[in-house]
């Protein structure tokens, strides 16, 4: 069969849409942009939309990178809970984690792992931890990037996720180093988001993410819950759609910070083999 232009493939999309059902696969869902968020903003949130994902079922590699220095050690027992928070909304039996803390050095608690007993012992370990030391975010960074580069070898490599929390301000020069880090984090295809409590700067946690909705702070730990449900919403939702490509209908792509057009997922690779598999070529 001759050859296809993008018009004639936009055509041929719209068709198979209008005559059946998108196919989702395992493990993923319509995406719809996740929202910006600064909870210390005290910006306005309505429970029917972070209370529609009370968990997370996406199988990927997740890595906590907490602070363990000086700065959280008058809080870190509202650290460690606020962790086991987040970790009991990642419930894929399938997912695995790894703790890692970050003081002057950084320290691998626990090594990638899906056994949530481990995950139950290293929570523990976590906690008995006592905090001092500098707060060298980037040292957190450089464990988990050796990780993800072991991980993202072999042949069945997982997506990953950096979550880093942070207690205080970044010293000038640790700031560009964990800039450096995350980068080079991003550019192994790992996802980094930062949660910052207590005395962080928002202005340097939003310099180490690539968008500023994967930035999270709070001053006040009671207020923890929703900050919780939106951080694992809008990181399992991006994390979920790693794979998938994103069509607007009437528009341009959509931007995942601010757009709210109405989106058709369209799985590429599918389309691709089907086209192939009739002699159909792409110009």
């Amino acid at each position: 069969m001759g050859n296809v232009g993008p018009g004639m493939l936009g055509s041929m999309l719209f068709l198979m849409l209008g005559l059946q059902p998108l196919p989702l696969s395992r493990g993923r869902f319509l995406h719809q942009p996740p929202s910006s968020r600064s909870f210390h903003l005290g910006t306005r949130h309505h429970g029917s939309t972070w209370e529609k994902l009370k968990s997370c079922k996406g199988a990927f590699d997740l890595y906590f990178i907490v602070d363990a220095s000086q700065k959280a050690n008058n809080i870190w027992k509202d650290i460690i809970k606020l962790v086991d928070e987040i970790v009991k909304k990642y419930t894929n039996p399938n997912l695995r984690m790894s703790f890692i803390t970050y003081s002057t050095q950084g320290k691998t608690v626990m090594k990638l792992t899906s056994d949530r007993q481990e995950i139950s012992r290293g929570l523990s370990r976590l906690q008995n931890i006592v905090p001092t030391g500098a707060t060298n975010l980037q040292e957190g960074l450089i464990k988990a990037n050796k990780q993800i580069q072991h991980a993202t070898s072999g042949k069945n490599s997982a997506s990953s996720l950096i979550i880093t929390l942070t207690a205080g301000p970044l010293l000038p020069r640790t700031l560009q180093d964990t800039k450096k880090e995350a980068q080079q984090a991003r550019d192994m295809g790992a996802k980094v988001y930062c949660l910052g409590v207590k005395d962080y700067k928002r202005d340097q946690l939003h310099n180490i993410v690539e968008r500023k909705d994967q930035m999270y702070g709070i001053d006040e730990f009671n207020s923890a819950e929703k900050l919780v449900a939106s951080l694992v919403k809008n990181s399992c939702k991006e994390m979920m759609a790693a794979d998938t490509h994103f069509v607007c209908l009437g528009g341009k792509n959509q931007d995942t910070d601010l757009d709210r057009s109405v989106c058709v997922c369209v799985c590429v690779c599918v389309c691709v083999r089907v086209m192939h598999s009739r002699g159909i070529r792409m110009l």
